[in-house]
């Protein structure tokens, strides 16, 4: 692989959402010159009839090398050119052998297999070979910690521009899909507030989100939606009261109660849509946004306590639990985000003000 695609194929691991599974990433047409010397080198083996057979037919397998998560997980780069045009495939490197599949095609299995003899014997000493280094954005947000703990300062610099990448990916891309459903945007924010608090280590007081829907399909939306936020298993708790209405929060001990109904169709997301949307709450989640943004909340209510002003004498007529939302909303994004790139998503983010932070009732 060329140093160009090699950056490629690193940026889409750096954005992946889920590598579990292995991935694809299309590298285009390779040039004349590249075409030859591919053909020059797979002749070497020609005298083994499956490769001839793949030289005849314009078709190289070989391995490219490997790829090293933070995580100790090691991805195989399996490499195909078929008629001129490239095609990398990621494939976790202690099941390659039992591969019948390659990510994201349709290709039959004899024709796997075939591609990773071809691959295995003309050039199996390539598959061991460090491509980089790299950590997705996808990792579970609670393992965090421990990746940070156990990465050198070179890896730390190399997340964090991993997190700069995803949050302008988000900041791109967030506003439109709020633009679209902002009954999308109430339920990202609750699943956030959530998990700041089962998973985040917030103390500040709890909230019970309840959803009604008017229709089968707007719960079968809602319910997908909140699933895909679900950033670890008992990270949500989320309960269904009846086939149209939803709680999202503690059972007991709530502060307020936000009655959010879903009165419109549900606006379907795409796949990478849904994925966008749960990268932000994935992102809000990490260590380094929720410690700067616990300490701002703080930081800001007592400036606020100490001033006299306008806004200042509105913030503090709220309860403690409508002026933690009102921070998820108007400081939070700042914090995940940056503030130059966050500016949209906030202005999207205001619209749920009657509905997400001021619209309560307490809880007696």
């Amino acid at each position: 692989m060329k140093k160009q695609e090699v950056k490629i194929v690193k940026a889409a691991v750096q954005r992946s959402a889920k590598l579990d599974q292995g991935m694809k990433v299309e590298l285009g047409m390779t040039d004349a010159k590249e075409q030859k010397r591919q053909n020059k080198v797979f002749k070497l083996f020609a005298a083994d009839p499956i490769v001839k057979e793949a030289v005849k037919g314009k078709t190289f397998a070989k391995w490219a090398g490997r790829i090293e998560l933070l995580d100790g997980e090691q991805l195989s780069v399996l490499q195909i050119d078929r008629f001129g045009k490239r095609t990398v495939y990621l494939l976790p490197s202690d099941e390659t052998g039992e591969l019948t599949t390659l990510p994201e095609s349709t290709f039959a299995p004899e024709q796997v297999k075939e591609w990773f003899y071809v691959a295995n014997v003309c050039s199996a000493d390539e598959q061991d070979k460090l491509l980089f280094k790299a950590e997705t954005v996808a990792a579970p947000a609670e393992n965090w910690e421990e990746l940070l703990a156990t990465c050198g300062e070179a890896d730390r610099r190399f997340l964090d521009k991993v997190l700069d990448m995803l949050a302008k990916e988000i900041a791109h891309k967030l506003p439109k899909i709020l633009r679209k459903s902002l009954d999308t945007a109430a339920v990202m924010m609750a699943a956030i507030d959530e998990q700041l608090h089962t998973m985040g280590g917030s103390t500040a007081p709890t909230t019970l989100y309840r959803f009604e829907t008017q229709n089968e399909q707007t719960a079968a939306w809602l319910d997908q939606l909140v699933h895909k936020l679900t950033m670890r298993k008992d990270s949500l708790r989320w309960t269904q009261e009846s086939e149209t209405v939803f709680t999202l929060g503690p059972a007991e001990g709530a502060v307020d109660v936000i009655t959010l109904p879903l009165n419109g169709e549900p606006v379907p997301l795409a796949v990478h849509e849904l994925e966008t949307v749960a990268q932000m709450v994935r992102i809000c989640l990490t260590p380094q946004v929720r410690t700067q943004f616990f300490r701002e909340v703080a930081e800001v209510l007592n400036a606020i306590k100490a001033s006299d002003g306008e806004g200042e004498r509105l913030v503090k007529s709220c309860t403690e639990a409508e002026q933690w939302r009102l921070c998820l909303v108007y400081m939070l994004p700042n914090d995940a985000l940056g503030a130059r790139q966050a500016k949209e998503t906030i202005a999207w983010l205001n619209s749920l003000d009657g509905v997400f932070w001021k619209s309560t009732t307490a809880v007696e």
